[in-house]
């Protein structure tokens, strides 16, 4: 089995970058160029207990565990859902309606495009970072927390809007049953699921924030892979699965 942890090469280790974050973002100052706020998170996931294939092959899972390697934050400008137009995407992305627009293979919601036209976007270096290095957790129907170390006291964020949040899966184990065959399947995945938010920190807006975040993995989790004789592609094809349907939803609480 490949293993879980191994990284790309061109991956960012983020214990490395909350260490370098935390000592610039160091102290809780006011002025321009300085931590303005704080944010709390807290992560949570599911998954379906069934999944589908493309080709009409029902998927059932008697465990999944997931291993997540980091949430991220990014800012960017404020107010930058009104420089958005969806008659006139970013490049890439064509037909946009219903919310959301077709860049490529994947469908991108309007909230995540204005992050990436306020400068947030999947280029973007974060302005905080929390590490998920824990075991995997095992995920089903009814959501389940996914434990989150760094940033006692709250992440310092600097003067403007956090536009996109985005959590970092590093492995996935899958067991169960296809065609009447068991499986047991292991996958080393590098894949960002992220969305799209706006949490303005500025002279008369709170200075503290928590983002609840909700991990939904997809029932196309499997979808090109066959899970009991698994191909050498089969952990690029997962992670795209995950890039392109999971979806991550985020609700925002302030004092």
């Amino acid at each position: 089995m490949t293993p879980w942890r191994s990284e790309p090469a061109a991956k960012i280790h983020p214990a490395a970058l909350l260490a370098a974050l935390l000592t610039a973002l160091a102290g809780c100052a006011f002025d321009d160029g300085e931590p303005w706020g704080a944010v709390h998170v807290e992560l949570t996931a599911s998954a379906p207990e069934t999944l589908r294939t493309a080709d009409g092959r029902s998927v059932e899972i008697d465990r999944l565990e997931l291993a997540t390697d980091a949430v991220l934050l990014f800012a960017g400008a404020s107010s930058a859902s009104a420089a958005f137009d969806p008659a006139d995407p970013p490049e890439g992305c064509t037909l946009c309606h219903g919310g959301h627009c077709h860049c490529g293979d994947a469908l991108v919601d309007y909230e995540d495009l204005a992050a990436r036209v306020a400068g947030a976007g999947d280029d973007a270096a974060p302005v905080a970072a929390l590490s998920a290095e824990g075991p995997a957790v095992a995920l089903g129907a009814e959501p389940r927390g996914v434990p989150l170390v760094g940033c006692v006291g709250g992440c310092p964020v600097p003067r403007g809007a956090l536009r996109r949040v985005e959590v970092r899966i590093v492995g996935l184990r899958a067991v169960g049953r296809v065609d009447g065959a068991s499986f047991d399947l292991e996958l080393a995945l590098d894949a960002g699921i992220s969305a799209g938010t706006e949490v303005v920190f500025d002279r008369g807006q709170p200075v503290d924030a928590t983002l609840d975040l909700a991990l939904t993995l997809p029932v196309e989790l499997l979808d090109g892979i066959d899970p009991a004789a698994p191909a050498p592609d089969a952990a690029a094809i997962s992670s795209d699965n995950l890039a392109t349907f999971a979806r991550l939803a985020v609700d925002v609480r302030r004092p």
